[in-house]
């Protein structure tokens, strides 16, 4: 439940793709939008070669984030 926690979590999880934890990851993405968040999650996502499921994630949270966070996440992940 805390947010710090889980952000820093899914760093090791992208990593080694263990995708037991990706719907909640999905769920996480879905429901919170601070770009400090958000920015580690969705570029380790890129960098392991995920790009095409961070955009399918991104496409259900983009409207629920502030519009800076999707400035943000849109050039990050290229759309």
């Amino acid at each position: 439940g805390n947010n710090e926690v889980l952000a820093a979590w899914w760093q090791p999880v992208i990593k080694v793709k263990y995708e037991d934890a990706y719907g909640r990851m999905e769920r996480f993405l879905v429901t919170v939008g601070r770009r400090k968040f958000l920015t580690p999650t969705y570029r380790t996502l890129k960098e392991t070669g995920q790009l095409d499921w961070a955009k399918e994630v991104y496409a259900k949270a983009r409207p629920n984030y502030h519009s800076v966070s999707r400035e943000t996440m849109d050039e990050l992940l290229e759309i």
